[in-house]
């Protein structure tokens, strides 16, 4: 340690210079901090994780509220289906593709025109029976009409298949399967809903 006064080395316990006699100030000790004992914490409670919110938007608050929108969600994809290819042929190394609308309508198929037919109109069951019971109908009515169309479309979906394995040079494309796919799941959810309605 040095003299602040004179600059001379002087002992570390010195309190006055040996060189020019000049008092030796110790700094005050800071107060040492002393450590409040911690209280044990409780484990955190995991939490359950929280949905995005999205404004405008009320989301369902349990799986029973989301099956009830199944028939809904069906009969969108069943209507959208009928915008897709449904049926494809292949002659002579040329292929083409009618979609539902076509067939109800009529379009074009190799660059030959062709009518469409009424009892095509059929194809439309599944998508609008099924609006129909999802946001006019309540109860056990929606129900119902949810399972007619379901049926039906599951039916034409049957009957369109049969009719194109036993022909060689039809396939079955995307818009059938959706159409199949989305009847079977307004068939299911609606006689779900008809079941546990009834139960309660």
């Amino acid at each position: 340690m040095f003299c602040p006064n004179c600059g001379s080395t002087i002992a570390d316990d010195a309190r006055f210079c040996g060189t020019c006699g000049a008092r030796i100030e110790r700094p005050a000790a800071a107060p040492r901090p002393t450590k409040v004992p911690e209280s044990p914490k409780a484990p955190a409670r995991p939490t359950a994780p929280t949905s995005p919110s999205i404004p405008g938007v009320k989301l369902p608050a349990s799986s029973a509220e989301l099956l009830d929108r199944v028939p809904l969600i069906a009969s969108v994809v069943a209507l959208v289906s009928l915008l897709l290819p449904m049926f494809g042929t292949s002659l002579f190394g040329f292929s083409d593709s009618m979609s539902g609308l076509s067939m109800i309508f009529g379009g074009k198929a190799f660059g030959t025109s062709y009518d469409g037919e009424l009892a095509n109109l059929l194809l439309l069951a599944p998508g609008v029976l099924g609006l129909v019971g999802a946001l006019v109908l309540h109860g056990r009515a929606a129900r119902v009409t949810g399972i007619v169309g379901g049926a039906v479309g599951l039916l034409l979906a049957c009957g369109e298949a049969s009719v194109v394995s036993d022909s060689s040079i039809g396939e079955l494309q995307i818009g059938f399967w959706l159409f199949a796919l989305a009847s079977a799941a307004l068939l299911v959810a609606s006689v779900r809903g008809l079941v546990v309605h009834a139960r309660s």
